[in-house]
Protein backbone atom coordinates (compact mmCIF):
# COMPACT_ATOMS: atom_id res chain seq x y z
CA UNK A 1 0.00 0.00 0.00
CA UNK A 2 1.43 3.14 -1.06
CA UNK A 3 1.66 6.09 0.91
CA UNK A 4 -0.65 8.93 -0.55
CA UNK A 5 0.37 12.19 -0.94
CA UNK A 6 -1.75 15.44 -1.52
CA UNK A 7 -0.88 16.73 -4.76
CA UNK A 8 -0.02 20.79 -4.91
CA UNK A 9 -2.49 22.95 -6.84
CA UNK A 10 0.41 23.19 -9.70
CA UNK A 11 0.04 19.76 -10.30
CA UNK A 12 -3.42 19.78 -10.28
CA UNK A 13 -3.81 22.38 -13.02
CA UNK A 14 -0.79 20.36 -14.90
CA UNK A 15 -3.00 16.94 -14.69
CA UNK A 16 -5.81 18.79 -15.96
CA UNK A 17 -4.64 20.58 -18.64
CA UNK A 18 -2.63 17.00 -19.66
CA UNK A 19 -6.00 15.22 -19.42
CA UNK A 20 -7.76 17.72 -21.89
CA UNK A 21 -9.93 19.84 -19.52
CA UNK A 22 -10.70 23.54 -20.07
CA UNK A 23 -9.47 25.25 -16.90
CA UNK A 24 -9.61 28.93 -15.43
CA UNK A 25 -6.06 29.22 -13.47
CA UNK A 26 -6.40 32.30 -10.67
CA UNK A 27 -5.54 33.98 -8.22
CA UNK A 28 -4.26 37.51 -6.43
CA UNK A 29 -0.94 39.18 -7.70
CA UNK A 30 2.39 37.54 -7.63
CA UNK A 31 0.84 33.87 -7.22
CA UNK A 32 3.42 32.85 -10.02
CA UNK A 33 0.12 32.35 -13.14
CA UNK A 34 2.79 33.18 -15.59
CA UNK A 35 5.50 30.74 -14.19
CA UNK A 36 2.72 27.66 -14.33
CA UNK A 37 1.86 28.74 -17.69
CA UNK A 38 4.75 28.98 -19.49
CA UNK A 39 6.21 26.12 -18.15
CA UNK A 40 3.19 24.14 -20.06
CA UNK A 41 3.56 25.62 -22.97
CA UNK A 42 6.73 24.47 -24.10
CA UNK A 43 5.73 21.02 -23.44
CA UNK A 44 2.67 22.00 -25.53
CA UNK A 45 3.56 24.12 -28.54
CA UNK A 46 3.37 21.25 -31.56
CA UNK A 47 -0.24 21.38 -31.08
CA UNK A 48 -1.36 24.86 -28.90
CA UNK A 49 -2.10 28.25 -30.07
CA UNK A 50 -1.41 30.94 -27.16
CA UNK A 51 -3.76 34.01 -27.58
CA UNK A 52 -3.94 37.46 -25.86
CA UNK A 53 -7.05 39.61 -25.65
CA UNK A 54 -4.34 42.84 -26.15
CA UNK A 55 -1.56 42.96 -28.06
CA UNK A 56 0.95 43.71 -25.33
CA UNK A 57 -0.74 40.46 -23.61
CA UNK A 58 0.30 38.44 -27.03
CA UNK A 59 3.13 39.77 -27.66
CA UNK A 60 4.70 38.81 -24.44
CA UNK A 61 2.74 35.67 -24.46
CA UNK A 62 5.02 34.81 -27.78
CA UNK A 63 1.30 34.36 -29.93
CA UNK A 64 -1.52 36.68 -31.35
CA UNK A 65 -4.32 38.85 -30.03
CA UNK A 66 -7.41 36.78 -30.39
CA UNK A 67 -8.52 39.69 -32.79
CA UNK A 68 -6.17 38.40 -35.29
CA UNK A 69 -6.30 34.67 -34.75
CA UNK A 70 -10.38 34.23 -34.88
CA UNK A 71 -11.05 37.26 -36.88
CA UNK A 72 -12.71 38.99 -34.58
CA UNK A 73 -14.56 42.44 -35.09
CA UNK A 74 -13.35 45.79 -33.06
CA UNK A 75 -15.83 46.15 -30.98
CA UNK A 76 -19.62 44.94 -29.83
CA UNK A 77 -20.09 42.07 -32.99
CA UNK A 78 -23.63 42.90 -34.38
CA UNK A 79 -25.93 40.20 -36.09
CA UNK A 80 -24.01 41.40 -39.30
CA UNK A 81 -21.00 40.25 -38.13
CA UNK A 82 -21.54 37.05 -37.68
CA UNK A 83 -24.02 36.48 -40.43
CA UNK A 84 -20.65 37.17 -42.68
CA UNK A 85 -18.45 35.44 -40.65
CA UNK A 86 -17.42 33.05 -43.57
CA UNK A 87 -17.07 36.28 -46.25
CA UNK A 88 -15.41 38.51 -43.53
CA UNK A 89 -12.93 35.47 -42.25
CA UNK A 90 -9.24 36.02 -42.68
CA UNK A 91 -7.07 33.18 -44.72
CA UNK A 92 -4.88 33.09 -41.52
CA UNK A 93 -8.27 32.19 -39.43
CA UNK A 94 -9.34 29.53 -42.04
CA UNK A 95 -5.90 28.00 -42.14
CA UNK A 96 -5.58 27.86 -38.48
CA UNK A 97 -8.50 26.52 -36.91
CA UNK A 98 -10.81 23.41 -38.61
CA UNK A 99 -11.57 19.87 -38.71
CA UNK A 100 -8.12 19.08 -40.10
CA UNK A 101 -5.89 21.12 -37.52
CA UNK A 102 -3.20 20.04 -35.64
CA UNK A 103 -4.57 22.85 -33.02
CA UNK A 104 -6.13 20.78 -30.34
CA UNK A 105 -5.81 24.24 -27.40
CA UNK A 106 -5.86 27.31 -26.78
CA UNK A 107 -3.77 29.06 -24.01
CA UNK A 108 -5.66 32.37 -23.51
CA UNK A 109 -3.54 35.09 -21.11
CA UNK A 110 -4.71 38.32 -19.20
CA UNK A 111 -8.45 36.56 -19.68
CA UNK A 112 -9.02 39.68 -16.85
CA UNK A 113 -9.39 42.04 -19.25
CA UNK A 114 -11.53 40.07 -21.84
CA UNK A 115 -14.92 40.85 -22.36
CA UNK A 116 -18.17 39.09 -22.95
CA UNK A 117 -18.55 39.76 -26.36
CA UNK A 118 -14.68 38.69 -27.09
CA UNK A 119 -15.49 35.51 -25.51
CA UNK A 120 -18.69 34.79 -26.89
CA UNK A 121 -17.17 35.72 -29.78
CA UNK A 122 -15.03 33.21 -29.21
CA UNK A 123 -17.08 30.56 -28.86
CA UNK A 124 -19.14 31.45 -31.88
CA UNK A 125 -16.16 31.50 -34.49
CA UNK A 126 -14.73 28.03 -33.22
CA UNK A 127 -18.05 26.06 -33.52
CA UNK A 128 -18.32 27.98 -37.06
CA UNK A 129 -14.75 26.61 -38.02
CA UNK A 130 -15.22 22.71 -36.62
CA UNK A 131 -18.52 22.77 -37.50
CA UNK A 132 -19.93 21.61 -34.65
CA UNK A 133 -22.03 22.82 -31.58
CA UNK A 134 -19.38 21.36 -28.97
CA UNK A 135 -17.98 24.68 -26.82
CA UNK A 136 -15.19 26.36 -28.40
CA UNK A 137 -15.58 23.77 -31.38
CA UNK A 138 -14.60 20.94 -29.36
CA UNK A 139 -11.12 22.69 -28.54
CA UNK A 140 -9.69 22.75 -25.24
CA UNK A 141 -9.19 25.78 -23.93
CA UNK A 142 -7.16 27.08 -20.55
CA UNK A 143 -7.68 30.63 -19.41
CA UNK A 144 -5.35 32.25 -17.22
CA UNK A 145 -5.16 35.67 -15.20
CA UNK A 146 -6.36 37.43 -12.61
CA UNK A 147 -10.35 38.57 -12.61
CA UNK A 148 -9.69 40.99 -9.44
CA UNK A 149 -7.14 43.06 -11.58
CA UNK A 150 -8.19 45.27 -14.19
CA UNK A 151 -11.48 45.26 -15.24
CA UNK A 152 -12.64 44.56 -19.05
CA UNK A 153 -12.86 48.85 -20.75
CA UNK A 154 -16.12 48.84 -22.72
CA UNK A 155 -18.01 52.41 -23.09
CA UNK A 156 -20.48 53.41 -20.34
CA UNK A 157 -23.41 54.34 -22.95
CA UNK A 158 -22.98 50.54 -24.36
CA UNK A 159 -22.43 48.98 -20.84
CA UNK A 160 -26.15 47.77 -20.98
CA UNK A 161 -26.28 46.64 -24.56
CA UNK A 162 -23.74 44.29 -23.42
CA UNK A 163 -25.02 43.23 -20.10
CA UNK A 164 -28.26 42.51 -21.95
CA UNK A 165 -26.95 40.40 -24.75
CA UNK A 166 -24.22 38.69 -23.43
CA UNK A 167 -25.44 38.45 -19.64
CA UNK A 168 -22.65 40.40 -18.42
CA UNK A 169 -19.22 42.67 -19.13
CA UNK A 170 -17.01 39.80 -18.24
CA UNK A 171 -16.01 36.76 -19.86
CA UNK A 172 -16.90 34.49 -17.16
CA UNK A 173 -20.61 35.49 -17.48
CA UNK A 174 -20.94 34.22 -20.81
CA UNK A 175 -22.97 31.02 -21.87
CA UNK A 176 -19.87 30.03 -23.78
CA UNK A 177 -18.04 30.17 -20.40
CA UNK A 178 -20.73 28.29 -18.23
CA UNK A 179 -21.16 25.44 -21.25
CA UNK A 180 -17.27 25.05 -21.25
CA UNK A 181 -17.34 23.60 -17.77
CA UNK A 182 -14.06 25.42 -16.54
CA UNK A 183 -12.27 23.64 -13.79
CA UNK A 184 -11.35 26.54 -11.58
CA UNK A 185 -7.82 26.69 -9.69
CA UNK A 186 -7.04 29.70 -7.43
CA UNK A 187 -3.69 30.25 -6.57
CA UNK A 188 -2.99 31.04 -3.10
CA UNK A 189 0.52 31.72 -2.21
CA UNK A 190 1.54 35.08 -2.49
CA UNK A 191 5.27 34.51 -3.71
CA UNK A 192 5.70 38.54 -4.65
CA UNK A 193 5.43 39.34 -1.02
CA UNK A 194 6.52 38.01 2.19
CA UNK A 195 4.88 39.77 4.92
CA UNK A 196 1.70 37.98 5.89
CA UNK A 197 -0.01 41.17 7.53
CA UNK A 198 0.53 42.64 4.33
CA UNK A 199 -1.13 39.85 1.80
CA UNK A 200 -3.78 39.78 4.55
CA UNK A 201 -4.85 43.59 3.93
CA UNK A 202 -4.20 43.22 -0.17
CA UNK A 203 -5.92 40.28 -0.20
CA UNK A 204 -8.92 41.93 1.44
CA UNK A 205 -8.79 44.87 -0.24
CA UNK A 206 -8.53 42.03 -3.80
CA UNK A 207 -11.75 41.30 -2.70
CA UNK A 208 -13.35 44.98 -2.01
CA UNK A 209 -13.25 44.16 2.03
CA UNK A 210 -15.28 41.09 1.56
CA UNK A 211 -12.91 38.86 4.67
CA UNK A 212 -13.17 41.43 7.21
CA UNK A 213 -14.02 45.03 7.45
CA UNK A 214 -12.68 47.23 4.63
CA UNK A 215 -11.73 50.08 6.65
CA UNK A 216 -9.23 48.28 8.73
CA UNK A 217 -7.00 47.83 5.64
CA UNK A 218 -7.17 51.16 4.25
CA UNK A 219 -6.34 52.13 7.99
CA UNK A 220 -3.19 49.59 8.00
CA UNK A 221 -1.52 51.33 4.44
CA UNK A 222 -2.76 54.56 5.88
CA UNK A 223 -0.89 54.46 8.85
CA UNK A 224 2.21 52.66 6.96
CA UNK A 225 2.88 54.45 3.76
CA UNK A 226 1.22 58.00 3.95
CA UNK A 227 3.94 60.89 3.70
CA UNK A 228 6.91 62.60 1.54
CA UNK A 229 7.23 61.00 -1.40
CA UNK A 230 10.75 58.89 -2.17
CA UNK A 231 13.02 60.57 -4.04
CA UNK A 232 13.99 58.52 -6.19
CA UNK A 233 11.05 56.10 -7.08
CA UNK A 234 8.98 55.54 -9.55
CA UNK A 235 5.68 57.52 -9.01
CA UNK A 236 2.45 55.35 -10.18
CA UNK A 237 -0.65 57.04 -11.49
CA UNK A 238 -3.79 56.82 -12.95
CA UNK A 239 -3.76 58.51 -15.86
CA UNK A 240 -1.08 59.01 -19.16
CA UNK A 241 -1.23 62.75 -19.05
CA UNK A 242 -0.03 62.68 -15.52
CA UNK A 243 2.62 60.27 -16.47
CA UNK A 244 4.01 62.34 -19.10
CA UNK A 245 3.65 65.63 -17.07
CA UNK A 246 6.09 64.26 -14.39
CA UNK A 247 8.53 61.96 -16.12
CA UNK A 248 9.27 65.66 -18.45
CA UNK A 249 9.48 67.30 -15.34
CA UNK A 250 12.10 64.99 -13.51
CA UNK A 251 14.41 64.83 -16.54
CA UNK A 252 14.46 68.41 -17.33
CA UNK A 253 15.78 69.12 -14.45
CA UNK A 254 19.15 67.45 -15.14
CA UNK A 255 21.57 68.99 -17.39
CA UNK A 256 23.73 66.53 -18.81
CA UNK A 257 23.36 65.60 -22.66
CA UNK A 258 20.29 63.98 -24.21
CA UNK A 259 20.90 61.14 -26.36
CA UNK A 260 17.79 60.49 -28.70
CA UNK A 261 17.21 56.75 -30.35
CA UNK A 262 14.68 55.64 -32.38
CA UNK A 263 12.87 52.93 -32.69
CA UNK A 264 12.85 50.49 -36.00
CA UNK A 265 9.65 48.80 -36.58
CA UNK A 266 9.26 46.24 -39.64
CA UNK A 267 6.58 44.02 -40.87
CA UNK A 268 3.40 43.56 -38.61
CA UNK A 269 3.95 45.42 -35.60
CA UNK A 270 1.22 47.75 -34.30
CA UNK A 271 2.16 47.43 -30.53
CA UNK A 272 4.97 49.45 -29.03
CA UNK A 273 6.78 47.85 -25.72
CA UNK A 274 9.66 50.50 -25.44
CA UNK A 275 9.17 54.27 -26.40
CA UNK A 276 9.42 55.04 -30.15
CA UNK A 277 11.50 57.91 -29.75
CA UNK A 278 13.27 57.42 -26.37
CA UNK A 279 15.52 59.96 -24.94
CA UNK A 280 18.17 59.54 -22.70
CA UNK A 281 20.49 61.21 -20.24
CA UNK A 282 23.31 60.53 -18.04
CA UNK A 283 21.60 60.37 -14.44
CA UNK A 284 18.39 59.83 -15.35
CA UNK A 285 15.82 56.60 -14.02
CA UNK A 286 15.05 54.20 -15.90
CA UNK A 287 12.28 51.38 -15.74
CA UNK A 288 13.68 48.07 -17.61
CA UNK A 289 11.52 46.47 -19.87
CA UNK A 290 12.64 42.78 -20.33
CA UNK A 291 14.47 39.48 -18.22
CA UNK A 292 17.72 38.84 -18.47
CA UNK A 293 18.38 35.47 -19.47
CA UNK A 294 20.49 34.88 -16.21
CA UNK A 295 18.60 37.03 -13.75
CA UNK A 296 21.10 40.15 -13.58
CA UNK A 297 17.15 42.17 -13.72
CA UNK A 298 13.99 41.44 -14.44
CA UNK A 299 11.00 43.19 -16.23
CA UNK A 300 10.56 46.08 -13.74
CA UNK A 301 14.35 46.69 -12.31
CA UNK A 302 14.76 50.11 -11.48
CA UNK A 303 18.23 51.80 -12.36
CA UNK A 304 19.93 55.19 -13.38
CA UNK A 305 21.46 55.42 -16.60
CA UNK A 306 25.41 55.65 -15.57
CA UNK A 307 26.51 55.91 -19.04
CA UNK A 308 26.08 56.42 -22.51
CA UNK A 309 28.80 55.20 -25.27
CA UNK A 310 28.53 53.97 -28.59
CA UNK A 311 28.79 50.32 -27.41
CA UNK A 312 25.17 50.71 -25.34
CA UNK A 313 23.47 51.97 -22.14
CA UNK A 314 25.41 51.50 -19.05
CA UNK A 315 22.44 51.13 -15.77
CA UNK A 316 23.31 51.45 -12.15
CA UNK A 317 20.60 49.15 -10.67
CA UNK A 318 19.40 49.80 -6.95
CA UNK A 319 21.54 46.65 -5.74
CA UNK A 320 24.40 48.72 -6.73
CA UNK A 321 25.70 46.54 -9.47
CA UNK A 322 26.09 48.30 -13.47
CA UNK A 323 24.53 46.30 -15.87
CA UNK A 324 25.14 46.77 -20.28
CA UNK A 325 22.04 47.56 -22.20
CA UNK A 326 21.72 46.85 -25.92
CA UNK A 327 19.21 47.00 -27.98
CA UNK A 328 16.47 44.70 -28.03
CA UNK A 329 13.80 43.40 -30.55
CA UNK A 330 10.66 42.25 -29.99
CA UNK A 331 9.26 39.73 -32.53
CA UNK A 332 5.46 39.84 -33.59
CA UNK A 333 4.22 36.00 -34.18
CA UNK A 334 1.70 34.31 -35.84
CA UNK A 335 0.44 31.03 -36.35
CA UNK A 336 0.52 29.12 -39.71
CA UNK A 337 0.22 25.30 -40.62
CA UNK A 338 2.41 23.02 -42.79
CA UNK A 339 2.71 21.70 -46.36
CA UNK A 340 3.17 18.65 -43.62
CA UNK A 341 0.05 19.65 -41.30
CA UNK A 342 2.40 20.87 -38.63
CA UNK A 343 1.71 23.84 -36.53
CA UNK A 344 4.34 26.18 -36.42
CA UNK A 345 5.03 30.09 -35.60
CA UNK A 346 6.43 32.43 -37.78
CA UNK A 347 8.06 35.38 -37.37
CA UNK A 348 5.59 38.37 -38.98
CA UNK A 349 6.65 41.68 -37.68
CA UNK A 350 9.90 43.35 -35.43
CA UNK A 351 10.25 46.25 -32.99
CA UNK A 352 13.81 46.94 -32.17
CA UNK A 353 14.84 49.80 -29.53
CA UNK A 354 16.88 49.86 -26.08
CA UNK A 355 14.36 48.05 -23.35
CA UNK A 356 13.94 51.27 -21.35
CA UNK A 357 11.67 53.93 -20.53
CA UNK A 358 11.76 56.59 -17.82
CA UNK A 359 11.05 55.51 -14.74
CA UNK A 360 9.72 58.31 -12.79
CA UNK A 361 6.39 57.80 -13.81
CA UNK A 362 4.57 55.33 -14.93
CA UNK A 363 0.14 54.23 -15.07
CA UNK A 364 -0.85 51.50 -12.87
CA UNK A 365 -2.41 50.22 -16.25
CA UNK A 366 1.25 49.85 -17.56
CA UNK A 367 2.34 47.93 -14.12
CA UNK A 368 0.07 45.35 -14.53
CA UNK A 369 2.62 41.91 -14.50
CA UNK A 370 5.36 43.98 -13.03
CA UNK A 371 7.16 43.79 -9.22
CA UNK A 372 9.11 46.59 -7.80
CA UNK A 373 10.82 47.40 -4.49
CA UNK A 374 9.27 50.85 -4.33
CA UNK A 375 6.73 53.39 -5.63
CA UNK A 376 5.16 56.53 -5.04
CA UNK A 377 1.19 55.68 -5.45
CA UNK A 378 -0.39 58.89 -6.98
CA UNK A 379 -4.15 57.89 -7.00
CA UNK A 380 -5.09 62.26 -7.67
CA UNK A 381 -8.64 62.71 -7.14
CA UNK A 382 -10.08 59.56 -7.88
CA UNK A 383 -9.82 55.73 -9.44
CA UNK A 384 -12.03 55.22 -11.72
CA UNK A 385 -11.85 51.35 -12.27
CA UNK A 386 -12.39 48.68 -10.19
CA UNK A 387 -8.91 46.94 -9.71
CA UNK A 388 -6.93 49.88 -9.66
CA UNK A 389 -6.12 50.33 -6.06
CA UNK A 390 -5.53 46.66 -5.70
CA UNK A 391 -2.91 46.62 -8.59
CA UNK A 392 -0.88 50.08 -7.39
CA UNK A 393 -0.11 48.59 -4.16
CA UNK A 394 0.12 44.95 -5.54
CA UNK A 395 3.41 45.62 -7.14
CA UNK A 396 5.57 46.88 -4.44
CA UNK A 397 7.27 43.88 -2.51
CA UNK A 398 7.10 45.30 0.96
CA UNK A 399 5.05 47.79 2.76
CA UNK A 400 8.07 49.56 3.37
CA UNK A 401 8.50 50.34 -0.31
CA UNK A 402 5.04 51.65 -0.48
CA UNK A 403 4.18 55.57 0.09
CA UNK A 404 1.20 56.91 -0.34
CA UNK A 405 0.42 60.66 -1.72
CA UNK A 406 -3.02 61.15 -0.10
CA UNK A 407 -4.83 58.78 2.72
CA UNK A 408 -6.71 55.77 0.84
CA UNK A 409 -10.56 56.15 1.39
CA UNK A 410 -13.61 53.95 0.84
CA UNK A 411 -14.49 54.97 -2.80
CA UNK A 412 -10.56 53.68 -4.07
CA UNK A 413 -11.80 50.44 -3.61
CA UNK A 414 -15.14 50.06 -6.58
CA UNK A 415 -16.68 47.13 -5.54
CA UNK A 416 -17.46 44.94 -8.87
CA UNK A 417 -20.47 42.59 -7.85
CA UNK A 418 -20.01 39.90 -10.94
CA UNK A 419 -16.45 39.23 -9.69
CA UNK A 420 -17.42 39.07 -5.74
CA UNK A 421 -20.98 36.94 -7.40
CA UNK A 422 -18.67 35.24 -9.26
CA UNK A 423 -15.98 34.56 -6.36
CA UNK A 424 -18.46 33.22 -4.12
CA UNK A 425 -20.00 30.84 -6.54
CA UNK A 426 -17.08 29.19 -7.12
CA UNK A 427 -15.90 29.51 -3.02
CA UNK A 428 -12.77 30.67 -3.93
CA UNK A 429 -13.01 33.00 -1.18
Amino acid sequence: RGIKVEQSIEDQVIDSVFSGENILLTGAAGCGKTTIENSMKLLLESDTVCLGSTGLAALLNGGMTSHKALSMPFGIPLEEDYNAFWSTASKTTKTLFGPKSPITRIFFDEVGMTTSYQMHWMDFALKKLYRTDKPFGGLQVCLFGDVSQLEPVVKSQERQFIMNSFGGVNFFETQAFIDGNFQIYNLKEVKRQDNQEMIKHLNNIRVYGYNFNLKESLDYFNDQCLGKPFEDSNFMVTTNARCDEINKQKFAQLNTKIHKFKATRKGQMKETPAPEMLELREGCRVIILKNHPDKLYVNGSVGTVHKINKFGVEVLLENGKIVDLDTTTWENYSYDINSEGKLYKKKVGSYSQYPLRLAYSSTIHKNQGVSCDSANIDLGKRVFASGMTYVALSRVRTIEGIRLLRPLNKFDVIENKAVLNFYKKHQLI
